[in-house]
């Protein structure tokens, strides 16, 4: 990771005319770091991994640290761990005054989350700018192998605005990224949703899942969202993990939501549409009523099916302001027996005096 700019200018700019510690041995830094490189090993795509750097001021000098960091992602932090027990949280790469004493010994001890990367990752590194107030940076760098044995697509699956006796669906696609091949066997319920598994892929080829996922016989009403963790066959691997939300409302709705019309530039019909969304569900009856004068219905579906259309056709000139009002639809539904449809006319253009 490069350090910006304007973090490096900050601390050079003002020690040019001593960019070392001559009381440090030649050619090193004054702040001795163990590990160099820190190598965090081999981490399963979505766990923690811990590593120490340890430091040292080897000058004869008191060395200042001012800055450390910033770490460049949400998924490290990073705390300052004096002789003292003093905890310094640097996460955030804010200024700071912390005074390291010839030979004293300080720890900057790092945490790694691999859940924060929202993309299949195999081999990560990085780097912990540390900034003095009167000598150069010093530049920790850190490595870490995730094994991502495959990849998740979508992890977070969107539904909508749904019926909450829809039974909605959606579905995941899991195929193989460090692993050619690997188990995926799905048939479960979880949370009252429906887990259903199915390879797509040859067993020849790269494995390819496809997770289809049903939602409950009724959910509540309101927004919704469950997290699924799955298992492969694959020993040691991390779970298959995503997530499924919506927000739930009445099976019974009427599309579009407003009836709008403007007569002036040639809209004059509108078809709407009854449309009851539980799984076996029709609309019973279309009864169109409080139709202002203008307006007609020019055409309905007869047969109850779960989707009855209708049109409405305003046969009136357009108005000099705009109009407004609400017609209600007598449905049968035993939940919903009337559903309230407002409508707008637009007006015509005003004439320039």
């Amino acid at each position: 990771m490069k350090i910006p700019l304007w973090v490096l200018g900050t601390a050079l700019a003002a020690t040019t005319a001593c960019a070392r510690d001559s009381s440090a041995p030649a050619g090193e830094h004054p702040l001795a770091a163990e590990p160099t490189q820190l190598d965090l090993g081999s981490v399963p795509f979505g766990e923690r991994r811990n590593g120490v750097w340890k430091l040292k001021n080897r000058g004869s000098k008191p060395l200042e640290i001012v800055r450390v960091g910033p770490l460049g992602c949400q998924c490290a932090n990073a705390d300052l761990v004096l002789a003292s027990g003093r905890r310094v949280d640097v996460r955030d790469g804010l200024p700071i005054s912390v005074l390291l004493a010839p030979g004293e010994q300080a720890e900057l001890q790092f945490a790694l989350d691999t859940a924060r990367y929202r993309e299949p990752l195999s081999r990560k590194i990085g780097s912990v700018p540390i900034l003095f107030a009167d000598v150069e940076p010093l530049l920790l760098e850190w490595a870490v192998d995730i094994w991502t044995p495959f990849a998740v697509e979508p992890w977070d699956v969107d539904l909508g605005e749904v019926g909450v006796r829809e039974r909605a669906h959606g579905r995941v696609l899991v195929q193989g990224h460090d692993d050619d091949q690997f188990g995926l066997e799905v048939d479960a319920e979880i949370q009252g949703w429906t887990l259903r598994s199915a390879r797509l892929s040859p067993l020849s080829e790269r494995a390819l899942y496809e997770i289809t996922l049903t939602a409950p016989p009724e959910l509540p009403e309101g927004g919704f969202q469950e997290h699924f963790r799955l298992n492969t066959d694959l020993a040691g691997a991390p779970q298959v993990r995503f997530s499924v939300r919506g927000v739930a409302g009445p099976d019974l709705v009427a599309l579009p939501r407003r009836a709008l019309f403007d007569p002036a530039r040639g809209r004059n019909e509108v078809r709407v549409a009854l449309l009851q969304r539980a799984v076996g569900g029709i609309v019973k009856d279309l009864e169109v009523t409080g139709l202002p004068e203008g307006m007609i219905l020019a055409a309905a579906d007869s047969e109850p099916t779960a989707r009855r259309e209708f049109t409405l056709r305003w046969t009136a000139e357009a108005p000099t302001e705009t109009l407004r009002g609400m017609l209600v639809v007598k449905t049968g539904d035993a939940e919903r027996p009337e559903l309230g449809v407002p409508w707008t006319v637009m007006p015509r253009a005003s004439e320039s005096p």
